[in-house]
């Protein structure tokens, strides 16, 4: 029994194409701005790197505001 076709004008999507690892270099390098390209850019090929490069945008963000505002903290200007 052959597998069924999908309605004309429908299209099968197929697996997700993988891309390089090379894209965690965005959210490294520009934090937060770097993470929504490499999102945008990867979202329909490889959902998974595209969330987890957001994420780590993201959160090397949170931890540069909180480091600065722990030194700015530390030591007041005069």
């Amino acid at each position: 029994m052959e597998p069924a076709e999908p309605p004309h004008g429908v299209e099968e999507s197929g697996p997700a194409r993988g891309r390089s690892r090379w894209w965690y270099l965005a959210p490294l390098l520009l934090a937060i701005v770097g993470g929504v390209v490499a999102y945008f850019a990867l979202r329909r090929d490889d959902p998974r790197l595209a969330r987890n490069c957001l994420v780590l945008g993201i959160a090397l963000t949170v931890v540069s505001v909180a480091v600065q505002a722990a030194i700015v903290a530390a030591d007041p200007l005069p």
